[in-house]
């Protein structure tokens, strides 16, 4: 009996000490399980900390595109030459000068946005006779599309009137052309003028380029001076009359990249120059159903661009 009893003893012990390491083993298990969830919470944490940091950039990015947004839209711009820029500096003529402190009214210590013409803007402050570089600006006021107007030369000053008006609409190079109808001859000194003219028109406009214009050429060379159609060109000839689809439809068909519009001077194209146009990759559109004066032409069609790619940008 004795020795039954000290049997059954021993088994009790063993399955007390079973179950003591059962319970170690579990309080182990719930101690990593305990750490895990420590690691997990921790990378919660950091990723939070992460995510904290990432909209503070954020903001501050947008905080600084705020304010050179303001800064972009209180000052006034000058377009100045690429030799004119320094490292530190941009050296001012005296028209410039003279446009700065007699025709605005600025002074020593004044800022404003100077332009190279083709993208850059620094903010520039007035010093002496020359301006001091405090930071370059980012703006963002040009068409996702480059527009290139050949247009052939209207009578009287009409042209500048185009140069004017399609500078603030957008376009990025005019090429003014010599068609078969076209009555004036421009001279070498009305090119500089007409140089002139885009530049003011880009500064009133805020623009970030000054336009291109080319030499006066004949119509039939600047049409195959273009570089063949494809799915990124659009290349478009403004015809008065005739079953043709307009230029709004034409522009809505595929995203293009560049776009070249082509619009005659008083009386139109003839049939020869629609028909060599044609056979350069230019597709035929019409401005409506009313009759456009060789002014208006370029105007509109510079206006149905802009409209097309600012709504889908």
């Amino acid at each position: 009996m004795g020795r039954k009893h000290l049997a059954f003893s021993n088994q009790q012990s063993t399955i007390s000490n079973q179950q003591s390491a059962i319970s170690n083993q579990q309080s182990a298990i719930s101690n990593q399980q305990s750490t895990i969830s420590n690691q997990q919470s921790a990378i919660n944490n950091q990723q939070s900390a992460i995510s904290n940091q990432q909209s503070t950039i954020s903001n501050q990015q947008s905080a600084i595109s705020n304010q050179q947004s303001t800064i972009s839209n209180l000052l006034y711009r000058l377009v100045v030459r690429a030799e004119q820029i320094k490292p530190e500096q941009i050296n001012l003529d005296a028209q410039q000068l003279h446009y700065l402190l007699r025709v605005l009214r600025l002074g020593n210590g004044d800022r404003f946005l100077a332009l190279d013409g083709i993208g850059n803007c620094w903010l520039a402050q007035i010093e002496a006779s020359n301006a001091k570089i405090v930071e370059s600006v980012e703006i963002k006021t040009e068409l996702p599309v480059a527009l290139s107007l050949i247009t052939a030369l209207p009578k009287g000053s009409g042209y500048e009137q185009i140069l004017r008006c399609c500078t603030e609409l957008g376009v990025s190079s005019f090429l003014p052309v010599i068609s078969d109808r076209t009555i004036i001859k421009p001279k070498a000194s009305k090119v500089e003028r007409w140089r002139k003219i885009v530049t003011e028109a880009a500064e009133q406009s805020e623009r970030q380029i000054v336009p291109n214009i080319s030499e006066p050429a004949k119509f039939t060379a600047a049409i195959l001076d273009q570089a063949p159609q494809d799915q990124h060109l659009g290349k478009y000839i403004c015809v008065a009359r005739g079953d043709i689809p307009n230029l709004w439809q034409s522009l809505q068909k595929q995203a293009q990249s560049e776009i070249v519009i082509a619009t005659g001077c008083e009386g139109g194209w003839t049939d020869k120059e629609i028909e060599k146009a044609i056979a350069q990759g230019f597709q035929p559109v019409s401005l409506g159903k009313r009759i456009l004066r060789a002014v208006t032409a370029p105007i509109v069609a510079s206006s149905i661009v802009m409209a097309v790619w600012d709504t889908n940008c």
